[in-house]
């Protein structure tokens, strides 16, 4: 299931720019790829995000409140430059499972928050669900194993707070 709404991100100012960002060495490593095919297509080294883990204290404590739907939150900032682009996948949250205990992945729900307005170029989808001319605070929800893509064919730097939780 695909939900969707908006929360006002943009009083914290730009605090997404004021981290150090690091690239995966292997960014595949997290995702399934929707087509077999796609592993030959789409190269360790072709894909390419910025991640950095966790958020400043006062922003955690405001997304808790405001998706307190959820439980076992964990947070990332993602940063894809002009070029960066994540295929059709969907996430393995391998990682996330085996720290909070989750048997069943379609328990797990992933929050993408746009902490920007939408610019030429840049392009969201989650399911047969393209995300056209996002606002600042604008966000997508999806549950377990749904695929999605992420991709900055524009000229600006495309940033985004990803939440990972169980729902309650």
């Amino acid at each position: 299931m695909i939900t969707s709404g908006h929360i006002d991100i943009e009083s914290f100012g730009d605090f997404y720019t004021q981290v150090n960002y690091e690239r995966p060495k292997d960014a595949t490593k997290g995702l399934n790829y929707c087509n077999i095919l796609d592993s030959e297509r789409y190269k360790p080294d072709f894909i390419k995000t910025c991640i950095h883990r966790g958020i400043r204290t006062d922003v955690e404590h405001y997304l808790v409140k405001n998706f307190n739907w959820l439980c076992h939150h964990a947070f990332a900032l993602h940063l894809m430059e002009p070029g960066m682009i994540l295929p059709l996948h969907d996430d393995k949250y391998n990682y996330y499972m085996k720290a909070n205990n989750v048997p069943d992945i379609n328990d797990i729900s992933r929050v993408i928050i746009f902490l920007q307005d939408w610019k030429k170029g840049h392009i969201s989808q989650v399911g047969d669900n393209l995300t056209p001319q996002w606002k600042t605070g604008d966000w997508v929800c999806w549950t377990g194993s749904t695929d999605h893509l992420a991709a900055n064919l524009g000229h600006e730097n495309r940033y985004v707070l990803q939440i990972t939780g169980t729902k309650k």
